[in-house]
């Protein structure tokens, strides 16, 4: 779980601004933390309640071995026959340390008494730690579920943005070659006119080396002259179609560089939430683990809470 939010850390910070996904990861991963501290209190509980129930069972069966042995002993003094040679027996032999009737009967019921409460508890404890089990595995299975929800909607999100901007990123670049083509014409057209413009007026200053009266406003020198006239003109409205169209390449082509970039963060963003994904389902175990909850006599109030030690409250 560490590993699944370092990987989200390791986008940049416009980006966790207001992950949701980290924020989950992070919830998964405090439940965890809670939960693994919780089980281990209650392992040292039951280990206690362990050596406790050790504990009586060695006070009973030391308990049953005395009474069985004090049963041989009455039963022997039942059928003894007094003038038998075993029943001499040597003055001063025995020197017993008789406790009370009434501190013999207190002592075999507190014995049983603390056996049973024992047990009872012994038995509180396991159905409670079964019922804390079931829940923290629900919490955990919710919280797991939350989790994987959000990074498979990031995902779809991210790979739907992705395959726009590779849409968009076919259109700029059509937009490109359009405007490329455009240029090429207009630059061929201007070029086109330079020449066209070059011979007229130099067809025009051959016309104008004509001797004297010859020299005259006649109809080839009005025809080069207009003819001038309207490619000086056509060309001088080609250039600025030309500055134009070489603007409109340079923003198209900004902003093919702003997409291509957009597209690279994109993908390394998706594959961070794909590699976080894969790694959070590898948390999954090989068998289900929801556990139905039984019913339960006093439910805890505080079970609506996240935390795990709401269970045990």
């Amino acid at each position: 779980m560490s590993n699944c939010v370092a990987l989200q850390k390791s986008l940049g910070t416009s980006v966790l601004t207001q992950d949701h996904i980290l924020i989950q990861l992070k919830k998964e991963e405090q439940l965890t933390s809670e939960t693994r501290e919780l089980l281990q209190k209650q392992i040292c509980s039951l280990l206690h309640k362990l050596s406790t129930l050790k504990e009586i069972r060695t006070q009973l069966l030391a308990d049953f071995q005395d009474k069985g042995e004090a049963i041989k002993l009455t039963t022997k003094c039942i059928t003894h026959e007094v003038n038998t040679p075993s029943s001499q027996l040597p003055a001063g032999q025995y020197k017993p340390n008789h406790v009370t009737y009434d501190k013999w009967l207190s002592h075999c019921r507190d014995l049983r008494l603390t056996a049973d409460n024992l047990i009872k508890d012994s038995s509180t404890l396991r159905g409670n730690l079964r019922f804390t089990i079931a829940n923290l595995k629900n919490a955990q299975e919710r919280q797991r579920r939350s989790t994987d929800d959000c990074l498979r909607k990031k995902i779809n999100e991210l790979s739907r943005f992705q395959d726009m901007m590779i849409w968009e990123r076919q259109q700029i670049k059509g937009e490109i070659s359009d405007l490329t083509n455009d240029i090429q014409k207009v630059t061929g057209q201007i070029r086109n006119c330079d020449s066209k413009l070059h011979q007229a007026t130099h067809r025009l200053d051959i016309l104008n080396q004509r001797p004297r009266h010859e020299l005259c406003l006649d109809q080839p020198h009005f025809s080069l002259t207009l003819e001038k006239y309207d490619l000086t003109k056509m060309a001088a409205g080609l250039h600025p179609v030309l500055k134009q169209s070489q603007q409109e390449l340079g923003l198209t082509r900004r902003r093919l560089m702003i997409l291509e970039d957009k597209l690279a963060k994109n993908a390394h963003t998706l594959d961070v939430e794909q590699k976080c994904q894969n790694l959070h389902q590898s948390f999954l175990p090989t068998l289900d683990t929801i556990v139905v909850l039984a019913n339960k006599p006093q439910i805890p109030s505080t079970m609506g809470r996240s935390s795990p030690h709401a269970y045990l409250q």
